[in-house]
């Protein structure tokens, strides 16, 4: 194991949900597992700590979707925060925007860690468009809250589940698919900072790639060995996040996960690949993991730094946004 200190904060429901998938993940080894929210939890999960905040704010309940609520209760608990938070050097944050706890309470967190000048990752998921344009508009301005306090933010929108899947698709099967792309980012940032690899990555090279407040855009492929020169630039798209515009990427830190069978020349394929669909100068850091076993399949999980220029537009028009991700 590497040694860097990490930890995974959920705020609010949609965030103690993504702790709990981690913990399922079997990642309660490898980081710190917080899960924090203003009502009280009755069904605990081993491996996470569970922490309620505002107790007087909001007696044991919830923010009741009002952001204010969510911020005195983070307010009224910011001692016990501060210690919370000390002593980590990488803090993964995550978050359902658009309620109270998490649009009101993420912002205040995200302020402690900067003040105490710990290196963070924000995973947040924006609401579906059926939630009503008040719920975005609080998600707006939460993010708007936390542009620049996180050294990155990867931004998941509900809302393109539908192009994507049509539909007729279930909400179970939606929620899923929500689920997985939430869990595939806090996984592989995990990974990256506590895994000991052949070609290691450690918080330099995370340090390095993060240099600045930048909105990110996370992803994992599954290659199978044989096919690696046939990725196109819209595989690297996660279809979930909104507005990536990776040509723009002016860092690239990238994990290979690969079996025994993978060479030198795969290797090579892989970072050429990388380079032709990001900025031409841009910072390249490639590590490798490698099993004993030889393996078919090939997991290439990697972080692009810089994917958005300026803050993402909020046009809740999916075709839209689906469109511009994929011609960019």
């Amino acid at each position: 194991m590497n040694d860097a200190f990490v930890a995974v904060i959920g705020v609010g429901g949609c965030g103690c949900n993504n702790v709990r998938l981690i913990a399922q993940a079997g990642f309660a080894s490898q980081a710190s597992l917080f899960a924090l929210n203003t009502d009280i939890v009755s069904h605990q999960q081993d491996g996470i700590e569970y922490i309620q905040i505002g107790e007087q704010t909001t007696r044991g309940l919830g923010a009741g979707a009002l952001p204010q609520v969510g911020e005195a209760a983070a307010l009224e608990s910011s001692k016990q925060l501060e210690a919370l938070v000390s002593g980590y050097d990488f803090i993964v944050l995550t978050a359902g925007l658009g309620g109270g706890t998490g649009s009101g309470a993420l912002p205040v967190i995200a302020k402690l860690i900067e003040q105490a000048n710990i290196l963070t990752c924000c995973i947040v998921t924006l609401p579906f468009e059926f939630e009503g344009k008040k719920r975005m508009q609080q998600a707006q301005a939460a993010l708007q809250k936390i542009t620049g306090l996180c050294n990155a933010i990867q931004v998941i929108q509900n809302n393109l589940l539908r192009s994507i899947f049509g539909g007729k698709t279930t909400l179970l099967e939606c929620f899923k698919q929500s689920n997985q792309a939430n869990l595939t980012c806090l996984s592989g940032v995990v990974d990256i900072l506590t895994k000991v690899s052949l070609i290691n990555l450690d918080m330099n090279d995370v340090k390095a790639v993060l240099t600045e407040p930048s909105f990110v855009h996370i992803n994992q492929l599954s290659i199978n060995h044989q096919a690696i020169d046939s990725i196109s630039h819209t595989q690297l798209i996660n279809p979930l996040a909104l507005h990536a515009y990776i040509r723009r990427s002016h860092a690239a830190l990238v994990q290979i996960n690969a079996g025994s069978n993978f060479n030198l020349l795969d290797l090579q394929t892989i970072g050429d690949m990388i380079q032709q669909h990001i900025a031409e100068n841009a910072l390249l850091i490639i590590g490798l993991h490698q099993t004993d076993e030889a393996k078919e399949d090939i997991e290439v999980f990697f972080i692009l730094s810089g994917a958005l220029e300026n803050e993402p537009k909020f046009d809740l028009n999916v075709s839209t946004l689906v469109n511009d991700a994929f011609c960019r």
